[in-house]
């Protein structure tokens, strides 16, 4: 299994400032999907709990009735984003992830796949230091994605 993420699927240097701001402006990206119903349900799954998983990350993700296919977005934040993570740290680095509901395994293998790309302090660094232009090779090229 791997994990796709088109350069139509990466906003470089964010606008919004706030967690919801961000949310729809990632959603905006994916469309395949009503906006607003997207929206609600990443809203619906950040009230149960926060995505922001620490280091200045998070990974919100929803299984979404509307989707056909698992679908990977990515957005960063150069001055940082309040997420409600447990370490108190700023969110930077922004990975949503849409996901059919008929497919929880493989809903799971891409949570991991993320984590396990999330974990590499190289990996990290490259997406908030690179230029917008190589984000989109270093996400066609990253071993760790495949």
């Amino acid at each position: 299994m791997s994990i796709s993420i088109p350069t139509s699927h990466i906003i470089g240097a964010l606008v919004a400032t706030s967690k919801r701001g961000v949310l729809a402006e990632m959603t905006r990206v994916l469309t395949d999907f009503d906006q607003e119903e997207l929206l609600g349900a990443l809203f619906e799954r950040e009230a149960v709990g926060s995505t922001a998983i620490d280091s200045g990350i998070a990974v919100p993700h929803v299984k979404f009735g509307g989707a056909e296919e698992i679908q990977v977005c990515f957005a960063r934040s150069l001055a940082g984003i309040p997420w409600g993570a447990a370490d108190r740290q700023l969110v930077h680095l922004i990975f949503m992830m849409v996901a059919p509901v008929s497919v929880p395994c493989r809903y799971l293998e891409t949570l991991a796949i993320l984590c396990r790309f999330l974990r590499d302090r190289n990996n990290r660094s490259l997406l908030l230091h690179s230029s917008d232009e190589k984000l989109g090779t270093f996400f066609a090229t990253a071993k760790e994605l495949k």
